[in-house]
C-alpha cells in the first residue's frame, strides 16, 4: 500500500508539515470514485498525502462506526489546516446496497456544512463538484449547496476531472 494514501481504520501518521487532501463525498450507494481519484492525485503530487474515507473492502477488520467517524474527523481537520478538502457528490448507483430510509449522501451533506463553517472563520482550499446525475438519481440539496457555495465565491464543478485539476491547482504552493 502507498504510505501516502490514508484509509480507515489505519492510523498511519501524516508527517508534520505535509499536505493532506481529503476526498469527501458519498460512499454508501456510490461507485468507488475515491480510490481512482486518490491514485491520480498521488501520481501528480509526489509530496502530498491523500485520505479517503472509503474502507478497503478486502480488509477483514470489523467495522466500528465510532472509529470511522473519529478517523474522518481527524483527517478532515488536518486537510482543513494543511491541505485541501475536495468534495465529489457522485450519483447514486441503485445497483449497490444502500440503507433503507437513509438520505443519499447524508454524511457528506453534514461534512460540507462543517467545511462551509470553517470557511467563515478562515478561508481554505475547498473544491466541490456534482456528478450531473447526482440530483436525478436521488441526491438532494444540490441547488441549495450551489447557492451557498456561490455566495461564498466557491466555484462548483460538473466533472470529476475538473475537481481533480482544481484540487491540484488549489493545493497550497508550500507543498
Amino acid at each position: 500500500m502507498n504510505e501516502r494514501l490514508h484509509l480507515p481504520p489505519s492510523q498511519n501518521p501524516v508527517p508534520d508539515h505535509s499536505s493532506l487532501i481529503f476526498l469527501a463525498g458519498p460512499i454508501q450507494g456510490s461507485p468507488d470514485w475515491q480510490n481512482p481519484v486518490a491514485e491520480e492525485l498521488l501520481r501528480y503530487l509526489p509530496n502530498a498525502h491523500v485520505a479517503t474515507p472509503r474502507r478497503n473492502t478486502t480488509s477483514h477488520d470489523e467495522f466500528d462506526y465510532n472509529e470511522q467517524v473519529l478517523w474522518e474527523l481527524k483527517h478532515l481537520e488536518r486537510s482543513h489546516t494543511l491541505g485541501v478538502i475536495s468534495f465529489w457528490f457522485a450519483a447514486r448507483d441503485f445497483a449497490l446496497e444502500y440503507e433503507e430510509g437513509r438520505s443519499y449522501a447524508q454524511t457528506s451533506r453534514v461534512e460540507i456544512g462543517r467545511a462551509l463553517g470553517w470557511c467563515d472563520a478562515h478561508p481554505f482550499p475547498l473544491v466541490v463538484g456534482f456528478d450531473p446525475e447526482y440530483t436525478p438519481n436521488g441526491g438532494g440539496n444540490e441547488r441549495y449547496l450551489r447557492a451557498m457555495l456561490g455566495a461564498k465565491g466557491i466555484a462548483v464543478y460538473d466533472s470529476i476531472d475538473t475537481v481533480i485539476a482544481q484540487t491540484i491547482e488549489q493545493l497550497p504552493s508550500k507543498f
